[in-house]
């Protein structure tokens, strides 16, 4: 009888040996967890169903690691980091939800929170945080502001002309008859004349080589250039090349701007050939233009010394017109 007991004496502590051992780890789905899980569950068409709950009824004094599913607020799956509920947020934006700071709506702030103030980022190390960003513990600088650069001083709009083909200059004697020629953006058309200071475009064989001023600016510099198409012969006399910029009326008459004007140099004197060039370039302007001004650009020649000649010329011209 004794021998029988202690028989199963020893039976039974094996068992219970052997049974703690086996409860040690639990595998659903698999009849061995792997030897680093604690719990494997195993599935071809399943999950795990994680606790749902309300934010309000997350629990009391959670232990460090807890995971729940919240059902509200913002839902998702939170884990407890010792101090506060935090989101998992794998593969969403962290920035997605960046609000401006503003003090009234911080109490309301959870951590993780990302916000901005005086052009630095920060986000929320703890909900609720208190004090201002960049002051506070409660806050971490994730983008700083940097140090604003120097302007630059900003050259404006410049606005390019090209004729195109040649234009013909006349010069006569006295030079109230000189003829001269509006240039565009790779057109140009010759045979304008001035009287009493104004050029009518209404009679420049209906082209049009005014541009539109789009916002109010100021014009700072013009520049100009001529090249000549033929060889000529100004010997005893000096011409000069100019460009005077001009403003439109509703009716077609374009006055000049008074300032608005390039000589180029150098003049043209003796024997020139073909491709002899003339430039200049007229600086230190402060003219104010307004939105919706119309200006045209018209070249012209000048006897400016020497003998009084009547002449025709042609050339290449361009020029730009800078505004700010």
């Amino acid at each position: 009888m004794n021998k029988k007991l202690s028989l199963s004496t020893l039976i039974g502590v094996c068992l219970f040996c052997c049974s703690t051992a086996a409860i040690g780890q639990v595998g659903i789905g698999v009849e061995v967890p792997h030897g680093s899980a604690e719990l494997e569950i195993k599935s071809n068409n399943k999950g795990v169903l994680i606790p749902r709950i309300a934010e309000a009824n997350r629990p009391l004094a959670p232990e460090n690691g807890l995971l729940i599913y919240q059902t509200d607020g913002q839902p998702g799956f939170y884990y407890f980091t010792g101090t506060s509920w935090q989101r998992l947020a794998a593969g969403e934006n962290p920035f997605a939800d960046t609000k401006t700071y503003n003090a009234a709506e911080s109490a309301t702030y959870k951590q993780g929170q990302v916000v901005t103030y005086n052009g630095s980022t920060y986000v929320a190390n703890v909900d609720a945080p208190t004090g201002t960003p960049g002051a506070s513990a409660a806050y971490k600088v994730i983008a700083a502001k940097g140090d604003t650069g120097s302007t630059g001083t900003g050259g404006g709009t410049i606005i390019p002309f090209a004729s195109g083909e040649a234009i013909n200059l006349t010069t006569t004697l006295g030079g109230i008859g000189n003829q001269m020629a509006a240039v565009g953006f790779g057109n140009s058309v010759s045979g304008l004349n001035r009287s009493g200071g104004i050029i009518n475009m209404n009679s420049a064989g209906g082209k049009n080589m005014a541009f539109v001023v789009p916002r109010d600016g100021v014009i700072t510099s013009l520049s100009g250039f001529f090249s000549s198409s033929n060889a000529y012969s100004f010997i005893g006399s000096t011409l000069n090349i100019s460009a005077q910029l001009y403003m439109g009326d509703n009716n077609g008459g374009f006055t000049p701007i008074p300032g608005a004007f390039v000589t180029m140099a150098p003049g043209l004197t003796g024997l020139m050939a073909i491709g002899d060039t003339c430039n200049g370039t007229t600086t230190g302007l402060s003219i104010p233009v307004t939105a919706g001004t119309r200006l045209m650009l018209v070249f012209g020649a000048d006897v400016v010394a020497g003998i009084d000649i009547a002449s025709n010329l042609s050339g290449y011209v361009g020029a730009g017109l800078a505004i700010n």
